[in-house]
């Protein structure tokens, strides 16, 4: 299994003989890069505070919540809101985004390759996904690889990855106020995102690199094939 919540999961189903192994990160891919040259390659000003968000476009990634919750945010002129991804869920969130007049804040650009992806990612200022349920959560991963500060919510796999306060900040699940607050907090805090961004980093080249998790698996494979599970 990948996560704690997944190892309870597979518990209660009365699995005694079990191995917590997480997912990796490509950190060749997800790195920090040239902010300024890529913010005018895809057309962002200099002072925009750009938050990124790219999943699957289903309602268990949150990303309504995501859209309501930077409707109070609106009068802030410099926010940009990317949702990177497609799914079953695109045009309910188009609509949401026209019901709340958010057309010229919140930009959808569908599904993007890994090196997209990895280029938004490190020109970005904040990660936000308020997930419902999530087994891991990559994503998260793949952000805090790239230098960028997160925020998710208390539920699965997020709270493997994100200590609260350290790579990022954590929300109760379903709350949208507590999600606009995050970004007002980390928006005004410079210094905060600054020291959230280095730990994320830390944390995913420390425990996250495919290296160290293809030793564990390859373990947990040489260990099965001689009978030790």
């Amino acid at each position: 299994v990948v996560s704690r919540s997944l190892e309870t999961a597979v518990k209660k189903l009365g699995v005694s003989r079990k191995s917590l192994v997480p997912n990796g990160v490509d950190t060749e891919l997800f790195k920090p890069r040239n902010k300024r040259k890529l913010r005018n390659k895809y057309g962002f000003k200099q002072n925009d505070f750009v938050i990124v968000s790219h999943s699957r476009l289903t309602p268990k990634n949150g990303l309504d919540i995501l859209v309501q919750s930077v409707k109070p945010l609106k009068a802030v002129k410099n926010i940009k809101v990317v949702i990177i991804g497609g799914g079953e869920q695109e045009q309910e969130l188009k609509q949401l985004v026209k019901v709340l007049s958010l057309d010229s804040m919140v930009h959808f650009l569908g599904y993007q390759d890994k090196q997209v992806t990895a280029e938004y990612l490190s020109f970005a200022d904040l990660f936000v996904r308020p997930s419902r349920q999530e087994g891991f959560g990559i994503s998260f991963l793949e952000a805090m690889a790239s230098g960028l500060r997160v925020v998710g919510t208390k539920v699965g796999g997020i709270t493997d990855i994100i200590t609260d306060g350290k790579e990022g900040l954590l929300v109760e699940n379903e709350s949208v106020d507590q999600i606009t607050k995050t970004i007002q907090k980390l928006k005004n805090d410079k210094s905060l995102r600054k020291r959230m961004g280095e730990n994320g980093r830390i944390a995913v080249h420390s425990r996250y690199s495919w290296d160290d998790i293809s030793s564990q698996l390859l373990q947990i494979y040489q260990d099965s094939a001689k009978g030790k599970l």
